[in-house]
């Protein structure tokens, strides 16, 4: 399901989050080490394609009850802020 080693150069694995019943599984990956991260959420089972969620500085993500998704902290772009 999840391979690093299929990354390209330069993006890390920062966090895994299987979800209680194991149907997903959601991780963050980092650029060169940055603060900047994205979550990624793919089904164990070969399902759907992944979501992929930016914005997921510094926090853990979470699964919700009855493993229908996750929640993590989001913080938005400077340009946003305005």
């Amino acid at each position: 399901v999840l391979d690093p080693a299929r990354f390209p150069d330069g993006v890390l694995l920062r966090d895994v989050f299987p979800s209680p019943d194991g149907r997903l599984l959601a991780y963050t990956v980092t650029e060169r080490g940055s603060d900047d991260a994205v979550v990624h959420v793919v089904a164990t089972a070969g399902g759907p394609a992944s979501e992929n969620l930016s914005g997921a500085n510094y926090g853990p993500v979470t699964c919700a009850r009855g493993s229908e998704g996750f929640f993590y902290p989001y913080f938005p772009a400077a340009a946003e802020c305005k």
